[in-house]
């Protein structure tokens, strides 16, 4: 017998074989996709304080990843907001009027 025989058994059809795990790897990468999606943007401080956020009536702005971000977007906008230092960037909430 041939190293794919010993490993697959006698009669294991090669196609079928390589076409199971192909099928797995992308359902993986499927699986994995979505986690990303998925993935927690912010801390569970994060969260309360956007919650709190919402449930006073502030309407919720952009997510600015940088700090430089932020700074030329708080130049270019008249309106007043609040703003906190999140993971992987800045919320912005626009202020009640």
């Amino acid at each position: 017998m041939g190293d794919f025989q010993d490993v697959f058994g006698a009669g294991a059809d090669a196609v079928d074989i390589i076409e199971g795990f192909n099928r797995q790897y992308l359902r993986e990468q499927r699986i994995n996709a979505r986690e990303a999606r998925t993935a927690r943007r912010h801390t569970e401080s994060d969260e309360s304080w956007i919650a709190t956020m919402r449930a006073s009536g502030y309407v919720e702005g952009p997510f600015l990843a940088s700090f430089d971000a932020l700074s030329r977007w708080e130049r270019a906008s008249p309106a007043p907001h609040v703003r906190r230092p999140m993971k992987g960037g800045y919320q912005v909430f626009f202020s009640k009027v």
